[in-house]
């Protein structure tokens, strides 16, 4: 008989029959073993050996270079701490894969290894919902209210608050290589000869650039202050004063990167040490890391981030909303940004 299409009959069974029995029985409970020690070697020893592969991608990343606020690296998981009143640590959908971030005043901004952009947070003025279409973006920075984005023919895109003309006023052509943005004015560094330039407010200057305008290689802005890196590695700040954000700025050449806070600046110098000058209220310059080994530096509202060797991020000044809270296991980070009062970070290991 049968029963569900298998066969249910009784069968007589030889002696030599049994012994064929035991055989392939024995066989099939050694197949059995050895299937079971293969899946348990695959379990233990192919996650080791991937978290190895991953540490030293982690470690091959860390060599690039990475620029102060708007942090780009190679493609990693976008992380988020601090203040997150309006969803900017909040990374909608899918947070793998990203090559760039940019932290605003209340709002976030990362590029995707496709060259597309993704908004999260304040939408206040329509700097989530604006967010350009696309797939050939190679950069982008987040401002006060508003965002600033370079296209790969060179080309700028500018959404979101209008205030002071920092989107109608975006200058046009295909001539530019870097884009940063403060509060209410944004900056870009022009391929031909290293010049920058600024449009939007102007009250304190952060849009007029001092002296020779050439040979410009990294810019960044926060608030009303505006700080320039030239070839030579030297420093240009202008704009806001108040705290000596730009009479203070540190003399010399060969720095490696710069960062503007709303009242504070911080620099990267050659050795990997950091130096910071302004506003100190919150220990932002008295409690600067001291030691080497530092790659990338970003500067908040009120506090800073620094970027060490080994892929840990330093964080220094207000935390009074978490922003220098930086997630534990605190590794494998390949690039930093700093906002109003939250903080972003790209990992390769989450």
């Amino acid at each position: 008989m049968s029963k569900g299409g298998k066969d249910m009959s009784v069968k007589a069974v030889t002696p030599q029959g049994k012994q064929r029995t035991a055989r392939s029985q024995g066989l099939k409970r050694g197949k059995r073993r050895a299937a079971l020690t293969v899946a348990f070697l695959l379990a233990v020893l192919l996650p080791a050996a991937l978290a190895f592969s991953n540490h030293a991608l982690a470690a091959d990343r860390e060599s690039g270079s990475r620029r102060g606020g708007s942090g780009a690296a190679s493609g990693g998981v976008v992380q988020a701490w601090g203040l997150n009143d309006e969803g900017q640590c909040y990374v909608p959908g899918s947070d793998v894969n990203f090559t760039a971030i940019s932290a605003g005043g209340a709002h976030s901004v990362a590029l995707k290894a496709d060259g597309s952009l993704v908004s999260w947070g304040d939408d206040t003025h329509g700097q989530v919902t604006d967010t350009p279409s696309g797939n050939d973006f190679v950069a982008v920075a987040a401002g006060g209210y508003h965002s600033v984005a370079l296209r790969a023919d060179g080309s700028l895109v500018s959404w979101g608050d209008d205030t002071h003309r920092q989107v109608s006023d975006t200058p046009p052509g295909g001539i530019f290589r870097a884009v940063a943005a403060g509060r209410y004015h944004s900056l870009a560094i022009a391929t031909d000869g290293g010049s920058i330039l600024a449009w939007g407010d102007d009250t304190y200057g952060q849009c007029t650039v001092p002296g020779d305008n050439n040979l410009f290689k990294a810019i960044d802005a926060e608030g009303y202050v505006s700080i320039a890196l030239k070839s030579d590695g030297s420093i240009v700040a202008f704009g806001d004063d108040h705290d000596g954000q730009v009479t203070d700025a540190p003399s010399g050449n060969d720095y490696k990167a710069v960062a503007a806070g709303f009242g504070h600046c911080v620099a990267l110098s050659p050795d990997g040490t950091l130096i910071s000058w302004g506003d100190d209220q919150y220990s932002q310059v008295s409690s600067t890391p001291t030691g080497s080994g530092f790659t990338a530096v970003a500067a908040g509202e009120l506090h800073s981030l620094a970027l060490d060797s080994d892929g840990s991020v330093a964080a220094w000044g207000c935390n009074t909303s978490g922003q220098c809270n930086v997630p534990s296991p605190n590794a494998y980070f390949v690039a930093i940004a700093a906002g109003g009062r939250h903080s972003l970070g790209l990992n390769t290991m989450c």
